[in-house]
């Protein structure tokens, strides 16, 4: 996965600013991010709902679109999938794994 593209695909995307920093950090390095987009992160409607502000629960469509469009299928969908691509460390971390 191309990183420019990514980048430019989430700046692009109807997302609130605040939001964007920490979904690109996940993607790319694997760094944790909030409880909020942890949720989102992990397909848990009810703890996404539950854990958002204002402008964040509006954009839940938004960024379910933004993750299955554009995002790596093995970053979100459930808490394993989460979990593990914190452990891997994102696409960098995955990437520096095949060279070794």
């Amino acid at each position: 996965m191309d990183i420019e593209s990514l980048v430019n695909s989430l700046n692009e995307a109807p997302i609130p600013e605040h939001l964007k920093e920490g979904l690109l950090e996940y993607v790319v390095r694997g760094r944790p991010v909030g409880g909020f987009l942890e949720a989102v992160l992990s397909n848990d409607l009810e703890m996404s709902i539950a854990r958002a502000d204002m402008w964040s629960a509006e954009s839940i469509p938004q960024i379910v679109k933004w993750l299955y469009n554009k995002a790596p299928m093995g970053c979100h969908g459930s808490s394993e999938r989460f979990l593990s691509w914190l452990r891997e460390g994102g696409l960098k971390g995955l990437t520096e794994g095949e060279n070794e």
